[in-house]
């Protein structure tokens, strides 16, 4: 009787804490889901002959770079065009929005260590330097470095439905790497971990469709 007592209670226990982690346990797609079915949705019910996109923010964190100590922040902006479902050949490919495929929609990316350069005597007006030089190079996300060239990054981002969950991929054209993660939501901002160093967060914006030019 004594056994039977402990083992009645060892399952109730063990009821317990099964349902107090399943919903730590869950998914986490479902997070999401609301946010961007509705998205999908959306993008669904647009003429096929659109051009339908939305605008995307995405901001990244990270404290460490292959294991070392380093602190970096990045700020990216990109427009992702609707692609519906569609077979190549014999390949399936899942609706998704994407920046890839367009210049014009991939993203551009600053960086916090990446700091601009600023003249105080120029009032950035087209107007003539007035003296004397006070220089500043500690903003950072520069547009250009103080030679002039290009110190933003190019970055696509792609959201898609895989697997039976949504699934946000990032990829570099310039350095070559791309990651993904299943996002979780929170105040309908997307979240989730690149790389396993990177905490990404993404927010939706803007949304359009048009007939493109003929």
């Amino acid at each position: 009787m004594e056994k039977l007592n402990s083992f009645k209670r060892a399952f109730a226990t063990a009821t317990v804490i099964a349902a107090t982690l399943a919903p730590l346990t869950m998914t986490h797609a479902d997070d999401c889901a609301p946010l961007l079915s509705d998205l999908f949705q959306w993008g669904q019910a647009q003429p096929g002959s659109n051009v339908s996109t939305v605008g995307v923010t995405l901001a990244s964190n990270q404290a460490t770079f292959h294991g070392q100590p380093r602190t970096l922040v990045s700020y990216a902006e990109a427009t992702l065009k609707y692609y519906p479902s569609r077979f190549i050949g014999f390949r399936r490919f899942p609706a998704s929005f994407s920046s890839a495929g367009s210049s014009s929609y991939t993203g551009k990316q600053y960086f916090s260590d990446r700091t601009w350069f600023l003249d105080d005597s120029n009032v950035f007006d087209g107007s003539q330097f007035n003296g004397p030089f006070i220089f500043h190079d500690n903003y950072p996300f520069a547009p250009k470095d103080q030679y002039g060239n290009q110190a933003t990054d190019p970055l696509n981002i792609a959201i898609n439905w895989r697997l039976a969950t949504y699934r946000v991929t990032v990829s570099s054209p310039k350095w070559g790497f791309s990651y993904s993660f299943v996002p979780e939501c929170k105040a309908n901002v997307m979240y989730g971990v690149g790389d396993g160093e990177t905490l990404v967060t993404l927010s939706l914006g803007t949304r359009g469709s048009y007939a493109p030019p003929r």
